[in-house]
């Protein structure tokens, strides 16, 4: 991968509309940023208000652009709800929802809903607001570019856990500098995504380092994906 590929597009984005979960930290954050410095409307959406207000101001400094703060707790369904309605009242349309955020590595927790941490944030959250949006989505130019990407393994704060086991904090201080990349880094398959007009309408594909690749079997199983997909709609009672 070219180290800064998708920073590198020369593409503005002058009265856009972008929203990001897990925007306060690591790859969000610089995502925000440089989606930001192109002049593009950002919408983080962070559990931590306070976290996210002090990125947002400091975005601002560096860009002068719009920067708004919005609470979502990708753990809670209620707050997914509630989130999303807030965003259909007050926004137009939505350009681009980049779905950041994520849990790695959880103790034994449990969502508000009852479901385990990680697959309930990383997926059930994203989930419900994905689909919640639509209408917002379907009003951009840009319906239809959906692309799915895995970003490398990153440094960011999504290692957090692993300081809980003996063997964790070895890991962190010794293997993980040696195989991470940075978050500037580790936005920049993002970044390829939402920035590269070549593969606009490239709906479903998988990316990474900037790149078109192969995914997994299992994620290519068709039935695997509509099983996945009629028990999500379930789990948050999108349909009965």
């Amino acid at each position: 991968m070219t180290k800064y590929k998708g920073s590198m597009i020369e593409k503005r984005l002058d009265g856009k509309v972008i929203v990001i979960t897990g925007a306060n930290t690591g790859i969000g954050k610089e995502t925000a940023l440089d989606l930001s410095r192109r002049g593009a409307r950002i919408i983080m959406l962070c559990r931590s208000l306070e976290k996210a207000n002090v990125t947002a101001d400091k975005i601002k400094q560096v860009t002068k652009g719009y920067v708004d703060v919005q609470e979502l707790d990708l753990a809670s369904l209620k707050s997914v709800r509630k989130c999303a309605q807030t965003l259909l009242e007050k926004e137009e349309k939505i350009d681009i929802l980049i779905n950041n955020a994520g849990v790695m590595l959880c103790p034994n927790w449990k969502t508000e809903d009852g479901f385990d941490m990680q697959f309930g944030t990383n997926h059930l959250g994203h989930f419900l607001l994905t689909e919640l949006l639509l209408p917002l989505l379907r009003k951009s130019v840009n319906t239809g570019f959906h692309p799915s990407l895995h970003p490398g393994v990153v440094n960011t704060e999504l290692s957090r856990h692993m300081k809980a086991k003996w063997y964790g904090k070895i890991a962190l201080k010794v293997v993980i500098p040696l195989v991470t990349i940075t978050p500037l880094e580790g936005a920049q398959t993002t970044l390829y995504c939402a920035l590269e007009d070549s593969i606009e309408g490239h709906s479903g594909r998988y990316y990474s380092g900037c790149k078109e690749k192969k995914a997994s079997a299992r994620a290519l199983d068709e039935k695997a994906q509509k099983r996945l997909w009629e028990l999500s709609e379930k789990m948050v009672e999108l349909k009965a």
